[in-house]
Formats: structure tokens, sequence, C-alpha cells
């Protein structure tokens, strides 16, 4: 019983959030003079997505332009209702169950995919039904996400949230609907945040399904006829594993993105993928034919953080300089927004430059923790360990943070080393985490989430 949480216009909501007062009007997320998003009044006019900037202002003149070009803002976001769902999902599972890890992956920022059979199993397994046919649903450890605190919701047995494609009322994909829409009205009573979702047996029909009813909604797709069908008629280019590349290598076969699967299953065998594509030819091959088996797998804490920026050129050393720092200060706010979330201490610094001509070059040194408390120290390492005698002109700059260890004792409460904490059994540790978490971010105390999450930099800086 799987999922996939899809937010809407993701990049949008995010600048609306920061800005209420441009919710209500159309709006493009640019870079490099690129409309690569808009939300869905902005589409409504005519606004493309990957259109240009002044074709998208011709067909919209009062549309509404954020730079989108620094990430910070959708990253921010993103990991925090990650981190929000999965330190609760946990929560939940292991008290229903006693199992101590959900399955959810995260896909780029704005995809979370979840497997959910073991919370919705043990509800059908210990549910009982009333003569109306409610049914109430226990959800413990996301109170705190709604005002006033509710332990749980009822739904009706006879009934599917959202549109369904299939008609068995008694498959468990039904029962899973209802617990997807409560956890998309949460995250949007703590986060602010609308999301669509496809619910169904496996990835590929979880995808699908979440393209199908948008914004603000959700399809269950059950195995079926029907499904075949919808799968029949989507687009090659909407299946995951037929990016631009296979596509293009996919043309001298008279195959293009337009077409549909059944399409370019009549024109394309399984040896011909397997001379294109060699190992991914097997899969690439079932997903045309709706099999999907790849498993949902808990997404870890990234290996690192980085941020990079391109050049036409930097040939001198006072450049350099004053780009490594500016870099350099960037990485290091991001890390301190993020270390309240993700509880990692990095251990190294590596910085990467890219010469004329593609060849890149990189060096890489270990970072003092106290550098992380004083901003001009850890900028003056960075410049220091790497002089402009050792790196040639260059057009492209990566400032990257590695090796990430245990957290630092001023991320826990006074009483648990850090050490310890790593021994502690997974439960026990969630609580430890939920609990800093509860007191950054506690929706009693602040309109949401978001509000915890993006203005907390703000509010330090008024003092």
């Amino acid at each position: 019983m799987l999922c996939l949480i899809d937010f809407d216009c993701f990049y949008a909501q995010c600048h609306e959030l920061k800005e209420p007062d441009i919710k209500n009007k159309p709006l493009g997320i640019r870079q490099k003079g690129i409309i690569v998003t808009c939300n869905y009044l902005a589409r409504q006019r005519g606004v493309k997505k990957l259109q240009k900037l002044s074709d998208a202002l011709e067909s919209c003149p009062e549309l509404v332009i954020r730079d989108g070009s620094d990430t910070t803002l959708y990253r921010e976001l993103s990991v925090a209702v990650f981190e929000c769902l999965r330190l609760r999902l946990d929560i939940c599972l292991e008290q229903l169950t006693r199992q101590k890890e959900i399955q959810i992956e995260r896909q780029g920022l704005d995809e979370l995919f979840m497997d959910l059979t073991p919370i919705v199993e043990h509800h059908l397994s210990t549910r009982q039904i009333w003569p109306d046919k409610t049914v109430h649903f226990a959800l413990p450890g996301f109170e705190d996400l709604s005002d006033p605190p509710v332990k749980g919701f009822t739904y009706k047995t006879n009934t599917v949230s959202g549109h369904l494609v299939g008609h068995d009322m008694e498959d468990p994909l039904i029962v899973c609907s209802h617990v997807v829409k409560h956890l998309r009205k949460l995250i949007h009573q703590a986060f602010g945040l609308t999301c669509s979702a496809g619910i169904s047996f496996n990835k590929l029909f979880c995808k699908i399904g979440g393209q199908m009813h948008k914004p603000r909604d959700q399809t269950v797709v059950l195995n079926c006829d029907e499904a075949v069908a919808i799968l029949d008629k989507t687009k090659i280019a909407q299946i995951p594993g037929f990016g631009h590349s296979r596509l293009l290598a996919l043309e001298d076969h008279g195959i293009d993105s337009d077409h549909t699967c059944e399409i370019a299953r009549s024109k394309i065998t399984l040896e011909t993928l397997s001379q294109l594509f060699a190992k991914e030819a097997n899969v690439l091959w079932d997903r045309l034919h709706g099999i999907d088996n790849t498993a949902i797998k808990r997404s870890s804490h990234p290996k690192q953080m980085s941020i990079q920026d391109s050049f036409s050129l930097i040939d001198n050393p006072s450049d350099f300089k004053r780009m490594l720092r500016v870099l350099s200060l960037r990485l290091l706010d991001r890390y301190k927004k993020e270390e309240s979330v993700t509880l990692r201490f990095p251990k190294t610094i590596k910085i990467t430059w890219g010469k004329p001509g593609f060849e890149s070059s990189s060096k890489s040194f270990p970072i003092p923790d106290s550098f992380f408390k004083e901003t001009d120290r850890f900028v003056e390492l960075a410049i220091k360990k790497l002089s402009w005698t050792e790196t040639p002109p260059m057009r492209t700059l990566n400032v990257c943070l590695c090796d990430f260890g245990p957290p630092e004792r001023k991320q826990l409460p006074p009483s648990v080393d850090p050490q310890v904490f790593q021994d502690l059994p997974p439960d026990i540790q969630q609580e430890i985490l939920l609990q800093t978490q509860k007191n950054i971010v506690n929706p009693k105390k602040r309109k949401s989430m978001w509000t915890a999450f993006y203005h907390k930099k703000d509010k330090t800086d008024k003092h």
C-alpha cells in the first residue's frame, strides 16, 4: 500500500508562504531567463513551464516574477516537511506495531514516497466497524500537528477518499486513501502547503495516479484492467526512467516523447532496449507494461551539503577570494539553518574548481569544530587552505561540507552525551529528536512550522 505525495507547484508555494500578498496573483519562478515553474493562476493565463521569460510576460503581462536560482528557500521547507513526517510516522509505526522505521523516500524537493502497508494492515486487523460503517483510525504521533490535538480520524468503510480507478471497495488501498487524505490535511495545517497524491500497488501507478487530478486532490489506482487502459494512454515521457537522453536514443527507432506506452510497445522490443540501455532495459520494459518492483527505500540524510556557482571566468586572486567567501558564507548559513533538523556535524570541507575545457580539480581539509561558531574564521580557513597559486583560471567553484558525524552536545538536551545518543535504540533516539523538534516548532506557540523554520533567523537578527 504505497503512496506518492506531490506538492503542488512547490517553488511557487514557497514564495507565496513567504510573501502572502502574492498568493492570489499569477506567479512565475525564473532561472536564467526561463520560467522553470509557475502557479496555477499563471497556467490558466497561458504561462508554461520552461517558457522564455519574455514569452511568459507576453502571455500574462501581470505575471509576478520571483528569482529561483537560489534554492535555499525550497530546500529548507522540503527538509522540514520530510523530517516532520519521518519522525512522526516512525513513532506511529512503533506504537502500533513495535516495528522501528517506516519506509519513506524523498525524491527531489517536492515528492515523497511512503509505504503505509504495516500501519494499514495493523488497522485492518484491529478495527471495529460501527453499524453506520464508521471506523476510527488511530494515528499516534501526529497530535501536535492539529489544533486542537486530534488522535486519528474517522472514515466510512463504503467510501473512498479522492478518485478511484477500479471498483473493488474491499481493496486495502481504499483504507489507505483515508490515511493519505488525513496526512495531506495535517501537512497543510502545519506548513501551509497543499499537495496531490497517488495511492497504488506500485510506485509507477502512484506516479501516474498523482498526476491525474491536481491540485489538492488524490487518486487511488487499483490493480485492474482500468489501470492498464490508463497506462496505455500515458505518454512515455511521463514514465520514470525515460528521461531526455533516453528519449533521444529512441528517436532513431521511431519513438518520440509524445508517443504513448501503447505505441512505444508496438514499435520497440526488449532486445532493442537491451542494445540501447544494457542493464536498465528490463526495468524500462517492465514499466512500459505497468510492472514496477522498485521498493520504497528509506531516505537517509544527504551525505554531503554543497553549493556551486558558475561564471564566465575568474582569472585573478581578488575575484577568486571574493567568490570563495560568498559561497562559503552561503553554505555555512544553509548548514546553520538545517542543523536543528538534521542534527549532523561535518568534519571535512572540499573545494572543487572547474577549469576552462571541462577539467576540474579539488582539495579537501578537516574543519575544527570551533570554526562553525565563528563565521569569519570559517571563511578565512577556506581562503587560507586554497591559495590562488594552486588554482588556474576557473569557470565554476563548488564548496562542499562532508564526512558528517554525530551531533554536537549543544544540539541535544544537556543530559544526553552525543556518543551515548548514537548507541541508543532507535525508538529512544526518535523520542529525543521529536522533543527537540517540538521545542523549536510548537504549533501552539507559532502560526505554522514554516514560520518557525524560515523566520527563526529573522527573529535572531532583530535582537
